[in-house]
């Protein structure tokens, strides 16, 4: 299978356990056996901007994990196998949409 993005839109559970959901997320806990499994090239955490689209949203979740890899097909179910537990901080109502890549255009300076 070709490589891919894995993206997890999510949120804490409230605002007083935000730096609860911040820590055990890029912690070792959460991040160290995900980027031990063989396929996983990267992990990036991003937050919500102040600046987005006239006339777009509300954005439903203000963080978003993207797990890149280089085989979908053999690298997710490993992730999955290696997945920690969630914190009780961590709002279980996110969204996970995975992306295979198609096409790759890079620039050349």
């Amino acid at each position: 299978m070709p490589p891919g993005k894995i993206l997890v839109f999510s949120n804490p559970v409230s605002r007083e356990k935000e730096a609860e959901y911040n820590a055990w997320y890029s912690g070792g806990g959460h991040m160290d056996p995900l980027i031990a499994v063989p396929g996983m090239r990267r992990i990036s955490r991003y937050k919500i901007s102040g600046t987005q689209v006239p006339g777009m949203g509300p954005h439903p979740h203000r963080y978003l994990c993207i797990y890149e890899v280089d085989d979908l097909a053999r690298d997710f179910p490993e992730m999955q196998a290696h997945q920690a537990t969630p914190s009780d901080a961590f709002d279980p109502a996110c969204n996970v949409v995975i992306f295979e890549q198609i096409y790759d255009y890079e620039r050349k300076d």
